[in-house]
């Protein structure tokens, strides 16, 4: 978590800061998890459906069948980035 969102989370009651816990590890993604969904069925973007990128995702679905994938890698992001 970024320290400016630390920062607003203390200011919260702990009701409030309960509530926020609770919901951003309902959110989190196990970046152990997005690895061996990219390492394993990464060529049609079962990482990205489980990162929430459906975008993405249906770009590796239409073009799973071309070399097109072998580049798109070098122009995405990385899925542990911290948000």
């Amino acid at each position: 978590m970024k320290e400016s969102t630390l920062k607003l989370v203390e200011q919260l009651s702990p009701t409030q800061q309960a509530s926020f816990n609770s919901r951003y590890e309902d959110k989190k993604k196990d970046p152990t998890t997005a690895l061996l969904l990219c390492l394993i069925p990464g060529g049609i973007g079962a990482h990205e459906f489980y990162l929430s990128n459906v975008n993405k995702a249906v770009i590796y679905l239409v073009f799973c069948w071309t070399l097109f994938l072998g580049l798109l890698p070098l122009f995405s992001s990385s899925p542990f980035r911290s948000e």
